[in-house]
C-alpha cells in the first residue's frame, strides 16, 4: 500500500503566501497548497506508505528539529487529516485492473471512405492512403459505409445523447458521393435511436469546392485542414503527385473557400526539420486557422524526420512558452492539457483506443484505431461479422495505464495515461511499454501547465 503525490518545491513563489508547498495529489487529480509543516507530514508518509501514528510521530519528531512546536505540529495535521476526510492522499495498491470491470462506452468510429491520396506525403503513416495494405480497393462502398453506420447505431452508450462519425483516408473527399450519402443517412439513423450525430473530416482541402464546402456547414461538421506549416516547409513534407502542382497553394485554395462557409483547424504534423511550435502555431493562424492542432510525427515515419533530442527539446519548450501566451486556448495540445488541470481529470486511458477510434476501412474490417488499419493485431472485426468484443477488451486493457510498469508509479498516469498506444508499440515493440520519448514530452508540458495554472490563480487573485 503507499500514497502518491507528487511536490512542486520549485513553484512556492507562485502560491497564495509564496511559502506554501504545491502538491499534486495522484488519486484524484488535485493540487493543493500544503503549509511547510503539513506537507512535511506528507512526504513522511510516503515514506511509510500511509498515514498512522508511525508516520505522525516520524514527522512530529522530524519538524520538531526543525523549530516546530506541538502545537504547530496538531495544526499541521489537522489541515492533512481535513484533506484525508475529502479523500485526498488514500492509501492504494498497484493491483491491475479486471477486464472485466472495463466499461467499453462506443459513441464514435472513423470511416476511411477512400485510401487514395493526391499526396505523397514524406512521413506518411498511412503509406499514401493504402495503409501498406494489398488490397485494390481504393474507395469505400456504399454497403460497407451503411454497415459501419448501422454498426455504431447499436453499440452507441445508451447514456451517450449522441455519436460521431469522422471521416478519413487517404483523402476523404475523393468519395465525396459516398460522404454526402452516409451523412444523410446516419441522421436518419440518429433520429430512429433517439440520439443526435455529429461529423468530422480531416482532409487536405484540395478537392473542396463550393457545393462541398457548403454541405459540410450545412450539416455542421468539424473540419481539420492538412497544413504543415509556411509554402515553403508544407511544400516539402507534404509534396504534390504531380510535381507540376504547388501543394501549398492547393491546399490554401481550399482553406479559402471553406472559411467562407465554416471555421476550420488546421494540424500540423512536427518534424526534427521545424520544430517550434510557436512558429507553426503563427503559420496556421496566417492560413485561417481558429484552432491549432500540433502532433508530432509518428515515430514509424521516415527517420530523418522523427523528433531527436535536439528538436524535442525545441518542440517541447517552444509548446510550454505557449502556456503562457494570452491566447494560448487556440493550440489544441495546450488547450487540452490546461483544461485536464483545471478540472481535475481522470483517467486511466489517453484517447479513445479501442472504443472511440474504432476504424472501418475499404473492405469493411474494423480497427481499434485509424493508425493501425491493415495491422492484423488491432483488427476487432469486420462489418459484417461484427465488432469482436473480446478483443476489444483485450486491447483497451493494454491500453490502461495502471496496468503498465511504467507507467503504474508516475505521477501523471491518468492524466497522461501513456499517451498513444500505437507510439509505444511502434517504439518499443509494446503497447504496454511507454516509449521514452513520449515520457520526457508528456512531463515537461504538464510542468509547463501546472506552473502557468499558478500563474494565473496569482495574477487572479493580485487584480481582484
Amino acid at each position: 500500500m503507499c500514497i502518491e503525490v507528487k511536490m512542486f518545491p520549485q513553484y512556492m513563489h507562485l502560491t497564495s503566501d509564496g511559502k506554501h508547498i504545491v502538491v499534486f495529489d495522484v488519486e484524484t487529480s488535485s493540487l493543493v497548497e500544503l503549509d511547510m509543516s503539513s506537507a512535511a507530514i506528507v512526504e513522511e508518509a510516503l515514506i511509510h506508505g500511509g498515514f498512522d501514528e508511525t508516520t505522525y510521530e516520524a514527522a512530529r519528531k522530524l519538524l520538531h528539529l526543525r523549530g516546530v512546536t506541538d502545537s504547530e505540529f496538531i495544526q499541521a495535521k489537522q489541515v492533512v487529516e481535513e484533506l484525508l476526510e475529502k479523500g485526498l492522499f488514500a492509501q492504494r495498491d498497484h493491483a491491475m485492473i479486471d477486464s472485466e470491470d472495463i466499461l467499453i462506452p462506443h459513441s464514435a468510429i472513423t470511416l476511411n471512405v477512400s485510401q487514395k491520396c493526391q499526396l505523397n506525403c514524406t512521413y506518411c503513416f498511412a503509406a499514401g492512403g493504402s495503409y501498406g495494405g494489398s488490397s485494390l480497393i481504393s474507395n469505400m462502398s456504399s454497403e460497407i459505409g451503411r454497415k459501419a453506420i448501422d454498426l455504431i447505431s447499436k453499440i452507441v452508450f445508451d447514456k451517450a445523447p449522441r455519436f460521431t462519425i469522422s471521416y478519413f483516408g487517404g483523402e476523404p473527399l475523393l468519395n465525396w458521393e459516398l460522404i454526402e450519402e452516409l451523412t444523410l443517412y446516419a441522421e436518419q439513423k440518429a433520429r430512429e435511436i433517439g440520439k443526435k450525430v455529429g461529423f468530422s473530416i480531416t482532409t487536405n482541402a484540395i478537392a473542396i469546392d463550393e457545393m462541398k464546402a457548403k454541405f459540410l456547414a450545412d450539416h455542421q461538421f468539424g473540419v481539420i485542414v492538412s497544413l504543415d506549416g509556411n509554402e515553403e516547409l508544407h511544400n516539402r513534407l507534404r509534396p504534390h503527385k504531380d510535381e507540376r502542382v504547388n501543394s501549398y497553394a492547393e491546399t490554401i485554395k481550399g482553406i479559402e473557400l471553406l472559411r467562407r462557409h465554416c471555421s476550420i483547424g488546421c494540424r500540423a504534423t512536427v518534424t526534427s526539420s521545424f520544430a517550434n511550435a510557436g512558429d507553426l502555431d503563427s503559420y496556421l493562424r496566417e492560413a485561417g486557422a481558429t484552432v491549432a492542432y500540433l502532433a508530432p510525427v509518428s515515430s514509424d515515419s521516415c527517420d530523418s524526420l522523427i523528433l531527436d533530442g535536439i528538436s524535442l527539446r525545441t518542440y517541447v519548450a517552444s509548446l510550454s512558452e505557449s502556456f503562457f501566451s494570452e491566447d494560448h486556448d487556440r493550440l489544441m495540445p495546450i488547450r487540452r492539457i490546461k483544461k485536464q488541470i483545471e478540472d481535475g481529470y481522470k483517467s486511466p486511458w489517453g484517447c479513445g483506443f479501442a472504443y472511440n477510434t474504432l476504424t472501418v476501412d475499404v473492405t469493411g474490417s474494423i480497427y481499434a484505431c485509424h493508425r493501425m488499419t491493415s495491422n492484423e493485431l488491432f483488427c476487432v472485426g469486420s462489418v459484417y461479422e461484427g465488432l469482436l468484443h473480446d478483443k476489444v477488451l483485450e486491447l483497451r486493457k493494454a491500453a490502461n495505464s495502471t496496468q503498465k510498469l511504467g507507467c503504474r508509479s508516475c505521477w501523471l498516469r491518468y492524466l497522461c495515461a501513456s499517451e498513444c498506444v500505437v507510439e509505444n508499440y511502434n517504439v518499443t515493440g509494446s503497447m504496454s511499454v511507454p516509449n521514452s520519448y513520449s515520457c520526457y514530452r508528456t512531463t515537461r508540458l504538464y510542468e509547463a501547465a501546472i506552473e502557468s495554472y499558478l500563474v494565473s490563480i496569482q495574477r487572479a487573485t493580485s487584480s481582484s
